[in-house]
């Protein structure tokens, strides 16, 4: 028998401050505000005492816990050297109990410092005095329990590995708005399985399934089931893979509420449905690799034109095809992706119809083959496409139909290291703004300007 813990804890912390975007792209190129600092912002307060802050601010964190511990049935192995100086012992699992527990709480946080009520006309009429705000923070917390029984089933080369268990979860909603709160907890119950079979020997099948279903509370119904099977077929055709997935689930909390301390919105939405087939082919003696996957989705979650969250009933469907080709020319390596999306029409979805990566760059060691360096050039584009807008009062991207993106293709420059375990690299990147201006991600906000970037990953190991 033996006993293994495993724990994580993971904290991420966001604070940023909302601009509204640029009040237009023209002033891009205007010379006269080649400080990118000096072009007019939609959240500008003139009576606002910082000059460098924006009394628009945005605040989100997270903090996950995970503690997993279980017990492992089997038999053990004794292995000895050449000479029997040594020996190793391996334990051969057979049966395992195991109990995952998740603790996590997010976060996220509005404020306004000097509200103008003309910023806030499209969703409530409010005339605000100096020492008015606007502050609205919403609060997710959840413990989650699961107990699994592991074991593998089947002869010894062709064995599959199962799970299968019962978990339970609460979470807690809240949403603060200075005069008041709501509070909103959920008990579930759930069931949860897995199967997988990993190919042993070459042109064995591999496969994966899973499985997640709520049976009480107001989950109850929701169900994740994905599944996965593929096969090498060898030098000639290489790796095969299809899946397929589907899940049903409620509306996010932050759909469904939404007040400060002047204005509230509540709405109830159907529940989203999801279904996603795919299929991949990778060989790596020709080095290429393509792929299709398809989405099929009924009463789409999304925000509208108005900022508002809304809903799609009828189903749609949104496709891709992708394709990836090295070409290696000694030293030289040419890395191309292309990908190819196609919706329903009518669907409150935009995305680009095609969009490329191309890489060029030149692979080699120096010094004795103890310096491995990668230095070239990569560059990037879409076509042109309604880009969603972003809405700094809900922290949410919404559809749009209105302004459509249109950009030159966006150029970097890399130089890339490793010496054994230690990595780094140079990037200039956004070079296409030394003759153009700033590529648009989307309405009212732009590409930084070009810069220089740098990092490195250094592993010790003990």
């Amino acid at each position: 028998m033996q006993y293994q813990v495993f724990s994580t804890l993971i904290y991420n912390k966001e604070q940023n401050d909302e601009n509204g975007g640029i009040v237009s792209d023209s002033f891009l190129s205007n010379s006269q505000f080649a400080d990118r600092k000096t072009i007019p912002v939609n959240f500008y307060s003139s009576g606002f005492a910082s000059t460098t802050r924006s009394p628009v601010r945005i605040f989100q964190r997270d903090v996950t816990f995970r503690y997993d511990h279980a017990y492992t049935w089997g038999k053990r192995d004794t292995t000895y050297n050449e000479d029997s100086t040594s020996y190793s012992a391996k334990l051969i699992a057979r049966f395992r109990i195991s109990h995952q527990l998740e603790i996590g709480s997010q976060r996220y946080q509005f404020k306004d410092l000097r509200p103008d009520s003309l910023r806030y006309n499209p969703f409530f009429q409010q005339s605000f005095a100096t020492s008015d705000s606007v502050f609205m923070r919403q609060e997710w917390f959840y413990v989650d329990n699961k107990f699994l029984l592991n074991g593998l089933l089947g002869k010894s080369g062709k064995q599959i590995l199962f799970n299968a268990g019962i978990g339970n979860r609460v979470d807690q909603f809240k949403t603060d708005y200075l005069t008041g709160s709501k509070d909103d907890n959920v008990i579930s119950n759930y069931l949860v399985g897995s199967l997988r079979k990993e190919a042993q020997q070459a042109a064995q099948w591999d496969f994966a399934a899973n499985a997640k279903l709520f049976y009480t509370g107001s989950a109850a119904g929701n169900f994740l089931l994905d599944g996965a099977l593929s096969k090498d077929f060898g030098d000639k055709w290489g790796i095969v893979k299809v899946g397929l997935s589907q899940q049903l689930n409620n509306a996010p909390y932050n759909f469904t509420i939404y007040q400060n301390q002047f204005w509230s919105r509540e709405k109830s939405f159907a529940k989203e449905s999801t279904t996603q087939l795919f299929a991949t082919l990778e060989n790596v003696q020709y080095k290429i690799s393509l792929g299709a996957k398809n989405y099929l989705i009924s009463n789409y979650l999304y925000f509208d034109e108005n900022q508002s969250p809304s809903q799609f009933a009828k189903t749609f469907s949104l496709t891709q095809f992708w394709l990836r080709k090295i070409f290696y020319f000694g030293h030289f390596t040419l890395d191309n992706e292309l990908i190819y999306q196609e919706k329903t029409t009518a669907s409150p979805v935009n995305v680009p119809r095609l969009m490329g990566r191309h890489q060029l760059a030149i692979e080699t060691f120096i010094f004795k083959r103890q310096l491995q360096v990668a230095t070239g050039v990569e560059v990037r584009y879409h076509s042109d496409y309604y880009a969603n807008g972003y809405s700094a009062f809900f922290n949410q991207f919404y559809v749009q139909n209105s302004y459509s993106v249109a950009n030159s293709p966006a150029a970097s420059v890399f130089f890339n290291f490793k010496i054994k375990r230690f990595r780094a690299y140079l990037m200039f990147d956004q070079l296409q703004q030394l003759w153009n201006t700033n590529q648009i991600i989307t309405k009212g906000y732009a590409a930084q300007d070009a810069m220089l970037r740098f990092g490195f990953n250094w592993v010790l190991i003990k």
